[in-house]
């Protein structure tokens, strides 16, 4: 009678057991909510008298894990982000970009709570704006026809998971294509813009919370 029993409680426990693996299996996908900033500047020949310009960053990326997968993982996104530079001249002009991004990232976990992050992040440009002093007066002229629609950066960068869902995320972006347009409207005149036309340097850091869907 009591072998019985035993065999009836080890069984419950493989049940449970059994359980629980599906339960953890079936945990595959994660939403994770951000917010930060980024520091950002062209890079490229000619480049040199460009700053760099702070912005803001917002979005959320989702997460997914393979099956029986405990180092890697892939992730895909949306972020709105503020880039641009600055112009150290006496007009002290600041280009704005506000940029769509679309990270797409494989992550490889390298000890508990520390990830690796690398992929390609094509982004889609919102608003192009530059700002600047003009006889002492603050002017603003619409730039979206000097910048290209869209552009290709590829992110690397680290992540920290506390345990408690909270995530540090820190990468820098590295311009893969052309910032500017090889030609523009301005007043009416066609300007051909020759030479280097600048690609991405962005560094970002952000604050997310992770959680299961």
């Amino acid at each position: 009678m009591a072998m019985k029993k035993l065999l009836c409680l080890a069984a419950l426990l493989v049940a449970a057991t059994g359980m629980k693996a599906q339960e953890q299996a079936a945990h595959q996908w994660w939403v994770k909510p951000m917010v930060g900033g980024t520091y950002s500047r062209p890079a490229g020949s000619g480049m040199d008298n460009l700053e760099y310009k702070l912005g803001l960053t917002a979005g959320a990326e989702v997460i997914y894990q393979p099956p029986r997968q405990e180092v890697f993982s892939v992730s895909g996104g949306l972020l709105y982000s503020q880039q641009g530079y600055k112009v150290n001249t006496s007009s002290n002009m600041t280009m704005s970009l506000n940029y769509l991004n679309i990270p797409l990232l494989m992550n490889f976990r390298l000890s508990d709570g520390l990830t690796l992050k690398i992929g390609l992040q094509p982004a889609c440009l919102l608003a192009s704006n530059a700002s600047f002093k003009l006889m002492g007066q603050e002017m603003s002229l619409d730039m979206s026809d000097g910048h290209e629609t869209w552009n290709l950066t590829a992110p690397v960068g680290l992540a920290f998971n506390t345990g408690a869902g909270v995530v540090l995320d820190f990468r820098y972006y590295i311009g893969l294509s052309n910032i500017e347009s090889s030609e523009m409207t301005l007043a009416g005149q066609t300007i051909q813009n020759e030479g280097s036309r600048g690609r991405h340097s962005v560094f970002m850091l952000t604050l997310g919370y992770q959680f299961n869907l």
